[in-house]
């Protein structure tokens, strides 16, 4: 393909051979570097033809004058010009015309410049012009004109080589330290004759004066970063080799600034990956404290051996849950922190399930002062050890250490809370003649306590199997849910035995009597198995009473929801995820809790927002116990089939007689209505040996855990004016000084609210800008999270790097601080910029 100064030298040519002067046209073309040798000798003119010299001065002229005396011709010789004495073909050049073919000066026309000092670029770089494709990106970059630096053009020509979207040595440094490995865009820079004015150009924007190879740049300038941020003392001489000492030479903030604009880059992962290899930071970091890094994100390494670290300390059973706590809410503005974060919420669940073993004490008691004490404190056990284990399967990479912390967090839980409060409260219920509860709710009176506060319209929502602590962290969500404006209370409420679907169903349905026939529950007459039979059941106490499954109500639009509405006044959902998970595949039991979590309010605010009724009861059947690990096969109870009760399940027997069966409690089924059967369940935690599988989720006895469910109430939704009192955290910039004095300075920032109750956590991004809202600074992320009482706990410092460009102290210049998740400014201020002695490198 021809040279692109090729075409423009024959078009020049063609004009040449076109002039209409009546006679043929004879013109010699030397050409002594060759440059267009490969060109002419694959082409043709088409007014004239061409003569390549090549010691054959006789045969040109031959043809010239004797063989063909009619055409023009282009005698092209690919060397100099010799002297008129040597020269054999004089006579024919005395009366033909010369064409000069100047690279530069072609190059220059057609970038439309005439600029001497831009000639110099062009004669230096012209190689560059070649190509078409390579000026058409300069021009996208850079507008070619003559009046433009000259810094300006060759910075765009090297943007160009190196792909790179801008022309400032900070973007093209960039693409170059990404490219450190494989450095074909740093051949590109030695072809084009560009490497002594690149490695200046660097030296003035960085302050570099080390060896001029990017690996060794690249290196010095993340390990100098990383001696910044850390407090690592008595280095080896392997890397101090690569710290930048400011005491003895500059860039040393130079170097951390240029890191810190490239950490946002995707590429940046693979580029420390290999950085850290060759730095060797694994080995540097076994000996250091994680307290001694864990500011530092330079490297992936540091959230990596932070992890390990704490893990380590708590499998060898370290009780500083407090430094621990510290340094991971420290990491949650590294840059890694989402790649860990499961792995820190893990750990986090850890500690949390530590701290509420070693704050347990289950109190002698009645069976309703432990049903207190699991309430307020107990089940916290319960809240942590499922956080636990989801958190742990959650994992990318399940590790050894890992596996251990969750089969020692297994043992306890069995050994040291399951075993006692089991035992505890079986011999509480020994002294209980009746299924009654003084001073709590049960199942059974739910529906008088829903009709003692019903509203003109509400929502009953029953999630099969949904504990006391899960409605725990549903209220939770509830109270700091941004869209959902209601006021919201929870409630323990006790649930019927066996602790089972059809009898905590039963209950909750409007009742006169229950009555138990042929493993049936009946409500007033009317069998209570599915929604269409609890729907009967409804109809018969109120016309505008309803039953749906929780799938139907979710699937319709607005309109049909409306429409559904029209006539009804109390409507129960049925919701079953967690049961459903637990009795198919009770391995996701727990995994499978904040799926009904975020279905549940989802529900809530869809029919909150389309049909703006703000009443409704979340609550459930029953409740249940699980154990991720192997229940041993001394909790059964044998032989129990041959005694032919009416039904036996694992965790409880439903006879017509009394059985004296040893470690059990029998209670009558009398308190439902006119029942003579009698249930009876094993002791604790223990079950009977039935066939069937699954012994890790159970339910129907008559532990806390089953029996002891959640009733949450949604009522009195807010006003406007109440808005303040929900939502995020507020944010506000702490630092008083609003003047910039280098390019690198620290701002603090203030969480004045704490996170609780209503008031949820806030995703920040913080960056300065100009006047026209371009950004002159990083971006920089934290998340505003802390529920410390402690307003100095409460406190984010942020590290700001300036971008290298001019600055103007008359000009005005924000600090933007953005909520991230949406999208809006939460605070804009004010600040001066002057940097004395600065000089911006273009």
């Amino acid at each position: 393909m021809a040279s692109i100064d090729y075409k423009e030298a024959k078009k020049e040519l063609n004009k040449m051979f076109l002039e209409d002067d009546f006679s043929r046209k004879i013109i010699f073309w030397y050409d002594e570097p060759r440059n267009f040798y490969d060109d002419v000798i694959n082409d043709e003119f088409e007014d004239a033809k061409v003569l390549i010299y090549d010691k054959n001065s006789f045969e040109i002229k031959h043809i010239i004058e004797k063989q063909d005396l009619q055409s023009n011709f282009l005698v092209y010789l690919p060397c100099a010009k010799p002297r008129d004495i040597d020269n054999w073909l004089i006579d024919i050049l005395l009366y033909s015309s010369e064409y000069y073919a100047d690279t530069v000066a072609l190059t220059m026309r057609r970038l439309n410049i005439s600029d001497s000092n831009l000639r110099n670029v062009i004669e230096r770089h012209s190689k560059f012009f070649d190509s078409e494709q390579r000026i058409n990106k300069l021009n996208s970059l850079v507008i070619i004109k003559n009046n433009m630096n000259e810094e300006e053009l060759k910075n765009g020509m090297i943007a160009v080589l190196v792909k790179s979207k801008y022309t400032s040595i900070d973007s093209i440094l960039r693409e170059l330290v990404f490219d450190y490995e494989i450095q074909e865009k740093y051949q590109e820079i030695l072809k084009y004759g560009f490497e002594e004015y690149l490695w200046d150009k660097i030296s003035e924007y960085a302050n570099y004066s080390g060896q001029q190879d990017v690996n060794a740049l690249i290196k010095k300038f993340m390990m100098t970063s990383i001696n910044r941020s850390t407090h690592f003392t008595n280095l080896s001489a392997f890397y101090t080799q690569f710290i930048i000492d400011e005491t003895k030479e500059k860039g040393s903030e130079d170097a951390e600034i240029f890191v810190n604009s490239i950490k946002s880059d995707s590429r940046y992962s693979e580029l420390q990956l290999s950085i850290s290899n060759e730095l060797r930071i694994d080995e540097l970091l076994k000996t250091r404290g994680i307290d001694d890094f864990n500011s530092c994100d330079v490297l992936e390494n540091f959230d990596k051996r932070i992890v390990e670290s704490i893990s380590e300390s708590l499998h060898s059973g370290s009780l500083d849950y407090d430094f621990f706590e510290r340094i991971i809410e420290n990491r949650v503005n590294s840059i890694w922190y989402m790649q860990y974060k499961e792995h820190y919420s893990f750990l986090l669940n850890v500690i949390g399930f530590h701290r509420a073993i070693d704050s347990l004490v289950i109190k002698n008691g009645s069976s309703e002062d432990l049903i207190k004490e699991y309430v307020d404190d107990l089940s916290m056990v319960d809240y942590f050890y499922r956080k636990t284990i989801s958190t742990f399967k959650t994992l990318d990479l399940n590790t050894e250490i890992a596996s251990e912390i969750a089969t020692k967090v297994d043992n306890i839980y069995e050994v040291k809370y399951l075993s006692k409060i089991g035992d505890q409260f079986t011999n509480s219920l020994k002294n209980k003649n009746n299924w009654e509860f003084p001073g709590f709710l049960t199942t059974r009176e739910f529906y008088v306590h829903v009709q003692k506060n019903q509203a003109k319209k509400m929502f009953v929502i029953i999630s099969d199997a949904m504990r006391y602590e899960i409605g725990y962290e549903l209220l939770e969500m509830i109270k700091t849910d941004p869209i959902l404006k209601g006021n919201a209370k929870l409630f323990p409420m006790i649930t019927s035995i066996p602790s089972e679907t059809r009898f905590g169903m039963a209950s909750l349905l409007p009742n006169r009597d229950i009555t138990y026939k042929d493993k049936t529950l009946f409500v007033n007459g009317i069998s209570s198995v599915g929604t269409d039979n609890r729907d009967k059941i409804l109809k018969t106490k109120n016309s505008s009473f309803a039953a749906i499954q929780f799938e139907t109500i979710d699937a319709m639009n607005r309109n049909e929801l409306r429409q559904y509405m029209q006539d009804k006044s109390l409507v129960y959902i049925y919701h079953n995820v967690i049961d459903n998970a637990g009795e198919n595949n009770e391995n996701k039991v727990f995994d499978v809790v904040n799926e009904a979590l975020n279905e549940i309010l989802k529900l809530v605010k869809n029919l909150y927002n389309t049909l703006q009724i703000a009443n409704y009861y979340i609550t459930a059947d029953h409740g249940f116990v699980y154990r991720r690990r192997t229940v041993d096969e001394s909790q059964k109870y044998s032989d129990i089939v041959g005694l032919k009760p009416i039904e036996a399940s694992k965790r409880y027997l439903i006879t017509n007689d009394e059985m004296d069966i040893p470690y059990t409690l029998s209670f009558g089924l009398d308190y439902l209505g006119a029942n003579t059967q009698r249930v009876i369940v094993p002791y604790s935690y223990d079950f009977f040996k039935t066939p069937g599988g699954g012994i890790q989720f159970i339910h129907g006895g008559t532990s806390l855990h089953e029996i002891v469910v959640p009733l949450i109430h949604i009522s009195e939704l807010r006003s406007d004016r109440q808005k303040e009192a929900f939502g995020p955290v507020g944010i506000r910039i702490k630092s008083v000084q609003r003047k910039v004095k280098e390019r690198s300075f620290n701002l603090e920032f203030e969480q004045y609210e704490k996170v609780e109750d209503k008031k949820r956590e806030r995703n920040i991004l913080v960056y300065f800008e100009d006047e026209q809202g371009e950004k002159v600074s990083g971006e920089y992320r934290f998340i505003a999270n802390s529920s410390s009482d402690d307003l100095s706990q409460r406190i984010t410092k942020i590290r700001f790097s300036l971008k290298n460009i001019d600055f103007d102290r008359n000009k005005r210049y924000f600090l933007i601080v953005r909520d991230s998740d949406k999208d809006e400014v939460v605070e804009k201020e004010q600040f001066v910029i002057d940097i004395l002695g600065f000089k911006p490198i273009i």
